[in-house]
């Protein structure tokens, strides 16, 4: 199954994510991400909750987990991402929540 982003979601956040490394440890299908560690993300915009059940999937909260995990999931295994500049993060969030 192909996980397609919604109309309008931000290719360069696919680009981002990807060059950073997320797909090392995170599945998105339809990518290179094939990531087996952390969860799959392929239909991300489906899921109510991030995080175990920790935070809504909003903008917010999906920007909040990509830099800060630990301060939200204490145990987590994702390292931080705070040294990306903020739009990048923004734009991971946004393809992430675009994933359908």
């Amino acid at each position: 199954m192909r996980a397609n982003p919604s109309p309008g979601a931000s290719l360069p956040g696919r680009d981002i994510f990807l060059r950073n490394g997320c797909g090392a440890c995170h599945r998105v299908a339809g990518t290179q991400a094939e990531g087996g560690v952390g969860p799959d993300l392929s239909h991300m915009s489906s899921r109510g909750t991030i995080g175990a059940g920790v935070l809504p999937t909003d903008d917010e909260a999906v920007r909040s987990f990509i830099a800060h995990p630990h301060l939200i999931k204490p145990g987590s295994k994702m390292p931080d991402f705070n040294m990306l500049p903020q739009q990048d993060i923004a734009e991971i969030a946004s393809w992430l929540k675009g994933l359908e």
